[in-house]
């Protein structure tokens, strides 16, 4: 087991679960994370791999190292937990689909090569595509379809950089990308960061899944691409100003919706967008910082996730609009397990956070944050100051968007008549889990890592004792959104993003490109049927086709077509001599010249 990849393990999960009866399919499910958890505890080190030779190519399907195994670890804990979360579900596709798209989501991080990288990333996509379309939900089979011909773009481009860079340098190893190979590389694993603009099949696409299913669409594809960005494009300049936008674009686009779940969605665009800024730094400390980010926000985002997902499964719908007074009925667990992510989230001072780097525009702004300390005065140099203050107002945003008015709209106000379902028990199970372990990484960093046995270095100070400065600052984001909190009152409407392209640019594109295509298209297909329709003809009744042709002829308009087609039977004896006499010239001709 020290030299077998965890990914096979989820994919043979994957293939034995659906075959099992209803009663046993669920419980089966978690066998493969569990197993997955105890191999990363018991037998995978540093020395694991296993390498296999295929067409000539040397292909490592398995490398561990310090900084994948952080991402192995928490995916592992998604999976374990997604599974608690869904012991209800029965529907076999999603079972399968969730364990196939944990497996992927191991092979790419775990991968020692690039052909085994992009195999797993491209079988990740088409995972993900089943958990989407079988959400069960009226719009889940379109996003699916929008999402897949997304990641198709994606992983075509991520490809070409790959087939680009083995050209250049003869070699599918795992290492940093350079020149034109890099950017289209780049370009590739943006798509699956959901990077602005290429963002917006995320919030298209996640909320259109089932409540279970976005426990696990929320954790893989965009951190494992926060993961390809680290091992192939550290220290790449431009990933700070792509994750500057990342920050604030999916923090105010969360402020405007009205789908809870599409709130989550773009706020999970906005964390990666954090991530993405710490990979632009460069360094080892600054993606062992990327590394503790994307632990604690893989087990926060699906916390919240899960609440989120609750509350669709009980009342039935995930519009704050038809939502309300929820805190007053058996849902009051849910807005507490919920709330433990949300302040942990946005409360910098009071617990431990990495989602926001905080801008420093001097020591002591988020001093409390010793990640975002770092980060942001190692990047300083070569970050110009709107970046600084793009990612000041993205965390300062966070606290009216996940703690101020989703809960407000959602839990509180007037109550609704809305007719709850029961939770299953296991729901709640998973999310008391979920927010111990959160909880744990927010005080127990350290030796947390120290019993998972991962050896990423915490900085001395991780959790530092806030300072008068940002609990001021904090009381003061507040105090702001109570204020607004009208001003962002909830409307039944879709706030179009970069996803306008697909939804609403369909009379242009049907009008300027479509139609002009289709009319030309016709054309020529009259054409080679007119054609085809007179060569048959020509072919099938050699006479009558040549006498349609002779008939179009000037003799045919002097002498009428009677006498055309009369001509064509019984040529003039004079023509037929003088052919005669031609045939014989050229004979005699050709045995002269031989």
């Amino acid at each position: 087991m020290s030299n077998f990849p965890p990914a096979f393990i989820m994919l043979a999960g994957a293939a034995i679960v659906p075959i099992l009866p209803a009663r046993v399919r669920a419980y089966a499910f978690l066998a493969a994370p569990v197993l997955v958890l105890v191999q990363l505890l018991l037998w995978l080190n540093d020395t694991s791999s296993l390498e296999v030779h295929l067409a000539g190519i040397s292909l490592n399907l398995l490398e561990v190292n310090d900084l994948n195994r952080v991402w192995a670890t928490v995916f592992a804990f998604v999976a374990l937990g997604g599974g608690i979360f869904a012991l209800h579900v029965r529907q076999r596709i999603q079972q399968s689909a969730a364990l196939a798209y944990a497996g992927c989501a191991l092979g790419v991080v775990l991968a020692g090569d690039l052909i085994t990288l992009i195999t797993f990333w491209e079988l990740a996509s088409i995972a993900s595509f089943f958990l989407i379309a079988n959400g069960g939900r009226a719009r889940s089979l379109a996003a699916a379809k929008r999402y897949i011909f997304v990641h198709i773009a994606g992983g075509s481009a991520l490809l070409g950089g790959i087939l680009w860079h083995a050209g250049d340098t003869g070699s599918f190893a795992i290492t940093t990308f350079e020149g034109g190979a890099g950017w289209l590389a780049l370009i590739g694993v943006l798509v699956n960061a959901a990077a602005f603009p290429l963002h917006a099949w995320l919030s298209d696409a996640y909320p259109e899944s089932s409540p279970t299913g976005m426990v696990f669409l929320g954790a893989f594809t965009t951190k494992s691409a926060v993961y390809v960005l680290a091992v192939l494009f550290s220290g790449w300049g431009v990933l700070l100003i792509i994750g500057a936008f990342m920050a604030f674009h999916g923090t105010i686009y969360a402020l405007m919706q009205n789908d809870i779940r599409r709130i989550i969605a773009f706020h999970i665009i906005s964390q990666v967008g954090i991530m993405v800024i710490a990979v632009g730094v460069g360094g080892n400390d600054a993606l062992e910082t990327t590394a503790h980010t994307a632990f604690e926000h893989i087990v926060w985002q699906g916390l919240m996730v899960m609440g989120m997902g609750a509350v669709l499964y009980a009342t039935g719908t995930s519009k704050l609009t038809e939502l309300g007074g929820l805190a007053r009925s058996s849902l009051r667990w849910v807005l507490l397990l919920y709330m433990i992510p949300a302040i942990s989230i946005t409360f910098v001072p009071l617990l431990h956070d990495v989602h926001g780097l905080a801008p420093l525009l001097s020591p002591e702004l988020f001093g409390a944050d010793n990640t975002r300390l770092y980060l942001l005065e190692s990047a300083f140099p070569i970050n110009p100051f709107w970046i600084i203050a793009m990612v000041t107002i993205a965390s300062a945003a966070t606290v009216p968007a996940l703690l101020i008015r989703l809960p407000y709209y959602a839990f509180f106000g007037a109550k609704r008549d809305i007719k709850l379902r029961p939770i299953p028990i296991t729901m709640y199970l998973a999310m008391a889990v979920a927010g111990g372990l959160g909880l744990a990484i927010n005080f127990y960093l350290a030796p947390l890592f120290d019993l998972l046995h991962i050896h990423i270095h915490v900085p001395e100070g991780f959790h530092v004792a806030p300072t008068v400065f940002t609990v001021q600052f904090m009381l003061l984001a507040v105090a702001g959104s109570s204020l607004t909190i009208y001003l962002l009152r909830p409307r039944d409407a879709t706030v179009l993003d970069t996803d306008w392209f697909y939804r609403k640019a369909g009379a242009p594109v049907r009008i300027l490109i479509q139609q002009p295509l289709e009319s030309l298209f016709s054309f020529c297909e009259r054409l080679v049927g007119a054609i085809t329709q007179r060569v048959a003809i020509i072919a099938s009744a050699p006479a009558a086709g040549r006498a349609t042709v002779l008939s179009l002829s000037s003799y045919a308009r002097r002498n009428g077509p009677g006498a055309a087609i009369a001509f064509l039977g019984r040529p003039p004896i004079g023509i037929a001599i003088a052919i005669l006499f031609l045939t014989f010239a050229a004979i005699l001709l050709a045995q002269a010249l031989g």
